[in-house]
């Protein structure tokens, strides 16, 4: 059976709202952790894809198949680009660092790439940014360059684009990337919205830990 963006969207709201309590579980477990890195980047935005990758808010989950790994599932490349060993991942404070610095750069390189699409960093602009970490660069610049420019939203104009797809992306099969991006990104925007808003000040800055946290993040254990 196909699932269309609307049956996607059914699916995510039902699950956003039983996992409401959840979401304060999330904030009183982890919040504080997040809150300190979260860059530009809406705090209801990353409590959303807590739950989505890490729906029973372990501190320590499973190596994904793509090697993404501690409580928010950050990637391989995003711990070697700020010079941190991979199984450091698995402390929480380090894999909360890494996951908000990895994705405050990969919205700022799509607000830097299309400054004249987005003229600010509203709820639109982040389910893009959002979208586009959880494809990766290559194959978010796949859908971009495929995008329906008729929708009323740039976000909407991608989920166009992936609902026409026919051939799978670089290490996205077509029905996990349709899964993955109609329920599980649709359930963090709507969790998110419930939670606060989509709105934030700026496209990308980067998370500065305090020095304790340096300590804690560049000291391997």
């Amino acid at each position: 059976m196909r699932l269309t963006p609307e049956d996607g969207l059914k699916s995510a709201r039902k699950l956003a709202a039983e996992k409401w309590d959840d979401y304060y579980i999330a904030l009183r477990t982890y919040g504080g952790t997040i809150n300190q890195f979260l860059g530009h980047l809406p705090k209801s935005v990353a409590i959303g894809h807590l739950l989505r990758v890490n729906p029973g808010l372990e501190a320590v989950l499973p190596i994904s198949k793509d090697r993404r790994r501690g409580f928010m599932y950050a990637t391989i490349e995003a711990a070697n680009k700020a010079n941190i060993a991979w199984e450091e991942l698995d402390d929480v404070t380090t894999c909360a660092y890494i996951w908000g610095r990895d994705i405050n750069e990969t919205s700022l390189w799509l607000y830097t790439n299309d400054t004249s699409v987005f003229t600010s960093p509203d709820e639109d602009f982040w389910r893009c940014a959002y979208l586009a970490h959880v494809l990766g660069k290559t194959p978010f610049s796949r859908v971009w360059s495929t995008r329906d420019v008729r929708q009323p939203t740039v976000y909407g104009s991608l989920i166009a684009s992936i609902d026409n797809l026919r051939r799978n992306l670089p290490g996205w099969p077509i029905i996990q990337l349709k899964k993955t991006v109609f329920v599980g990104c649709a359930f963090v925007f709507e969790i998110a919205k419930r939670g606060g808003s989509l709105v934030s000040k700026g496209y990308g800055i980067q998370p500065v830990p305090n020095r304790n946290q340096v300590m804690q993040v560049f000291t391997p254990s």
